[in-house]
């Protein structure tokens, strides 16, 4: 193990995670603990990515995992401000990914999910001027073409509900839904997409399938306690 990696693990505790092993295995084991909704769990996952990419810093795979670190420790904090430091920083990371490997879509998905959040904080006189609804779907495109199976289906549940979220005359629900439609077939067990897919599914009369794909999501076990509980609402509601 580095220096680097060993000073990272000084920082987790006593009952952290075990930073031993190639890098390989610290993904994995990264992977298994941000499956979990304890945000102690998550916790350690985070400093594993962050062990990772510190023992091997030029791999595609801990560039992106550091992005992904920047994205959970983002919806951790309830401080617009930090949540904005930590979307940019994300956003630099995943330009240089997306800039080394232009062939690969993990760079062009991180770009696109980033300049989301880093949209979600700004005003709306920034979003407009940046062009950030025009550089979200753009990369969001760019991965798309390059994998849609990534991460489960991530790029067509990302533009899918980019078109399902944005205003008009930018909003497009016939292709969302087939976006997301794409995003389920993939991957029928991510409570999100179970989420993002009821709801266009809803808005377009199909209350019945919504239905049961918000009572799938309500009951998910391993989900971000967030999307259960929207999808608990939309049950409640209809």
């Amino acid at each position: 193990m580095t220096s680097a990696a060993l000073l990272a693990a000084s920082f987790i505790g006593l009952f952290s995670p075990s930073l031993d092993g190639d890098v390989d295995a610290l993904l994995a084991q990264a992977d298994e603990k941000l499956a979990h909704t304890s945000k102690r769990l998550q916790r350690e996952g985070v400093q594993l990515l962050r062990a990772a990419h510190k023992q091997a810093p030029q791999r595609l795979e801990t560039i992106a995992g550091l992005c992904r670190s920047y994205f959970v420790r983002y919806w951790w904090s309830d401080d617009a401000a930090r949540q904005g430091k930590l979307a940019r920083k994300g956003l630099r990371w995943a330009r240089r990914l997306a800039r080394r490997w232009p062939q690969k879509a993990e760079g062009h998905y991180w770009v696109s999910v980033m300049t989301g959040l880093v949209a979600r904080v700004a005003t709306i006189a920034e979003a407009l001027e940046q062009g950030m609804a025009e550089k979200i779907e753009r990369s969001a495109l760019r991965a798309m073409k390059r994998d849609p199976t990534l991460y489960g289906g991530g790029p067509p549940r990302l533009l899918g509900r980019y078109y399902f979220e944005v205003p008009w005359p930018l909003r497009r629900v016939e292709k969302s839904r087939r976006l997301l439609e794409h995003a389920y077939r993939i991957n029928p067990a991510d409570a999100t997409g179970q989420l993002y897919l009821g709801e266009v599914l809803a808005e377009v009369g199909e209350s019945d399938r919504a239905r049961t794909l918000f009572a799938s999501c309500a009951s998910a076990k391993a989900a971000d306690p967030r999307t259960v509980q929207t999808c608990r609402a939309r049950l409640a509601s209809r």
